[in-house]
């Protein structure tokens, strides 16, 4: 039987994108014959959100389940709640934004995780702002620094469950509304032997509003998060 997928979606005003990403997702899940669920996290949305994948998740009940944030807590906060929440074999966050293509990510994904702990996708050919690139470029040379074989994650990232029963997170201790909690986790999984696949894969420009992740205030966050986790582990801690 093939390994069962939970599907994190994460949510933010995404009114407009929000039940494709889960449509789109379940059919993906579907025709590869995974046994899934997925968890659509709305986090503190002021727009429809809520209800537009609350109307989704009943064509797929039990299998779609939608938990809301009644304030926004960032990707911190929805990367807590979707691992607190989520019980399959394989994790497997995704935006709900319509850039992600479920059917590209879960086909040419989970094959490796056969035989690979966790999957990192890497964007070809990325059509993104020149600041997002920017952004994208400093932290991949940040990491090449602090953590050498360390890949950026780009789109999608899936793992087995069992790496957050064997490996302590300190930011699943704390609240923290970057993403740093997904790069600790798989920054401490590499470095205890974990393997990881990087696999290409593509993804649509977004169709609609704009990120509010790609600005100086959390590149600057994050680069003090990232060395933070270097010291902690530097500290054995």
């Amino acid at each position: 039987m093939k390994q069962s997928v939970s599907v994190v979606i994460f949510a933010y005003n995404e009114e407009k994108t929000i039940a494709q990403a889960i449509q789109e997702a379940a059919h993906a899940l579907i025709r590869l014959g995974h046994p899934y669920e997925i968890i659509v996290i709305d986090d503190g949305s002021s727009d429809n959100t809520f209800t537009n994948a609350k109307e989704m998740a009943g064509r797929y009940d039990p299998q779609v389940r939608i938990i809301q944030h009644k304030k926004n807590m960032g990707f911190g906060g929805v990367f807590k709640t979707g691992m607190d929440a989520a019980k399959n074999d394989i994790f497997s966050f995704i935006a709900g934004d319509g850039q992600p293509i479920p059917e590209v990510y879960y086909s040419r994904c989970l094959p490796p995780l056969e035989t690979h702990d966790m999957v990192v996708g890497k964007i070809r050919n990325r059509q993104d702002p020149k600041l997002t690139l920017f952004f994208a470029w400093a932290e991949r040379l940040l990491l090449l620094f602090l953590f050498p074989g360390v890949p950026k994650i780009e789109g999608p990232f899936m793992f087995k469950r069992t790496l957050l029963d064997k490996i302590d997170l300190h930011y699943r201790k704390q609240e923290e509304r970057g993403w740093i909690i997904l790069i600790e986790l798989m920054i401490r999984a590499i470095r205890e032997g974990y393997s990881c696949a990087i696999v290409e894969v593509e993804r649509r420009p977004r169709p609609v509003g704009r990120s509010h992740a790609n600005n100086w205030k959390n590149a600057f966050r994050m680069t003090w998060l990232l060395f933070k986790v270097w010291w902690m582990i530097v500290r054995g801690k």
